[in-house]
């Protein structure tokens, strides 16, 4: 789903749930408003409006799944094969040509193997973040912010995050060049761009996912179909005419893997080691992986597949490997993180399954098929019905003429506290009952958690006289 502006949960909460709040009164001294205190009140009003007004939305981790173990094998000449201890669970993880890294549970980034251009070195003001990528030689992160930040080695200035880049939710890198997704669904490109790999192209288009190869790039656009740029000497950017509709996408050295909403896998490029000969016996998967020579992809059951050069048995997975639910590759190496068996809210589906894993939701409900259960979506219920507002939506529940993620029936207050249509003293007498509340309330029109001054100006502003 590409992620569109709409205002942050932590304030839609509180903005159009309605609590009905019995202070203690204020006695106050009110006239109805005449013609002169109309200009006042719109004069007072844009200030509070303003802070109202919707900023891009900033994609956040998913509660589901919950973190698991980080597992490597293959090639461990820089030691990226030894995960240290320290790691702990993971939700994510990346691998470059000779380092690894990893995205904690906490939100903090590990990183270990090669450090020979300070790959491996973590900015010390780096804080928490949502998602991880990685280079040949370099790597990248998005804060909690949403912001971009990148090291390592930065020939053809790899590294250097635009200034007007924006807020990102995914990131990743080639031997020379970053690509970064934004949160409207752009692809921004940086570094190296010898093979034209950095320039997206015009058309592109809004996308939902990205991978960089050597010297080529790939996006997953909004309506599921692949795009490629950049070096073609292997054919890696031709993508199939009959590649279906896809759901994620991985590039190696000079090959590219799809992986087609019905969960087959596709592979097409070069194929020296037999890196696009995908088995025959693979069945469904649910994410694919690659990096030089070898290609990896997850079966539904949690499985790990591997397939193409095995120099160094990166393709020959542990038999103590249980089920995962993350995988990537580096240039010789693989990496996995072992699903979570465990079944913390006893609803009968394993945490590494669970698409709430905290909280008891055994019909595993997801509304809006964003892979995050009903039971602790982090969607807006501005209604307080317990079904997210894009259900409601989608469902035809409630409306949403503006096509902002909001139901009608609450965008912003004006005023009309009893729902008649009109501002009137009716409303007036409402507000007043509830003067000075300092919790979330009918009468806190702008929602900052008082009933005060600055919502009677909102209501004047909309008075019917």
């Amino acid at each position: 789903m590409l992620v569109t502006p709409h205002f942050p949960d932590h304030l839609r909460g509180l903005r159009f749930a309605w609590f009905w709040s019995f202070a203690p009164q204020m006695r106050l001294l009110c006239m109805i408003p005449a013609r002169g205190t109309r200009a006042l009140a719109l004069a007072a009003a844009p200030l509070a409006l303003a802070l109202l007004t919707p900023s891009p939305a900033l994609a956040s981790p998913s509660p589901s799944p919950s973190g698991g173990l980080v597992r490597a094998w293959g090639l461990n000449a820089s030691g990226q094969t030894s995960v240290p201890p320290s790691v702990g669970p993971c939700i994510a993880i990346a691998a470059g040509d000779a380092h690894a890294v990893a995205l904690a549970t906490t939100g903090m980034v590990k990183a270990w193997g090669y450090n020979g251009d300070y790959q491996a070195n973590l900015p010390s003001n780096l804080g928490p973040c949502i998602a991880i990528g990685a280079g040949l030689y370099h790597t990248l992160a998005i804060q909690t912010n949403g912001t971009v930040r990148a090291w390592g080695l930065n020939t053809s200035y790899q590294t250097i995050v635009p200034t007007d880049l924006g807020p990102c939710i995914a990131v990743t890198g080639g031997v020379a060049h970053s690509l970064a997704l934004r949160t409207d669904g752009i692809v921004r490109g940086w570094g190296s761009n010898q093979y034209g790999q950095s320039a997206t192209p015009p058309t592109l288009g809004p996308c939902l996912r990205i991978a960089a190869g050597h010297r080529f790039s790939l996006a997953l656009r909004t309506d599921g179909s692949v795009r490629a740029w950049g070096q073609n000497w292997s054919g890696q950017t031709d993508v199939p005419t009959d590649l279906g509709g896809c759901t994620a996408v991985a590039a190696g050295y000079e090959h590219s893997v799809a992986l087609q909403v019905n969960g087959t896998v596709r592979a097409w490029g070069l194929n020296g080691y037999g890196q696009c000969d995908v088995p025959r016996d693979l069945g469904y998967c649910t994410a694919v992986a690659a990096r030089f020579g070898h290609t990896v992809a997850l079966q539904t059951s949690g499985t790990v597949r591997a397939w193409g050069f095995n120099g160094y048995g990166q393709t020959t997975i542990p038999t103590t490997l249980g089920p995962c639910q993350a995988i990537a590759s580096g240039y010789n190496f693989t990496m996995a993180i072992e699903a979570d068996t465990t079944d913390p809210d006893g609803d009968g589906v394993p945490a590494y399954l669970d698409n709430c894993p905290l909280a008891y939701n055994p019909t595993q409900a997801d509304c809006d098929a964003n892979g995050i259960g009903d039971a602790c979506s982090t969607g807006a219920d501005c209604n307080l019905n317990g079904i997210p507002d894009t259900c409601d939506i989608a469902s035809g529940a409630d409306d949403d003429a503006n096509g902002n993620t909001i139901p009608d029936q609450c965008e912003i207050d004006t005023g009309d506290l009893n729902l008649s249509g009109h501002v009137t003293g009716a409303d007036l007498a409402i507000m007043l009952t509830m003067w000075g509340a300092a919790s979330p309330s009918l009468a806190d029109i702008n929602h900052d958690g008082y009933v005060d001054g600055a919502d009677l100006a909102i209501l004047l502003g909309h008075w019917v006289y």
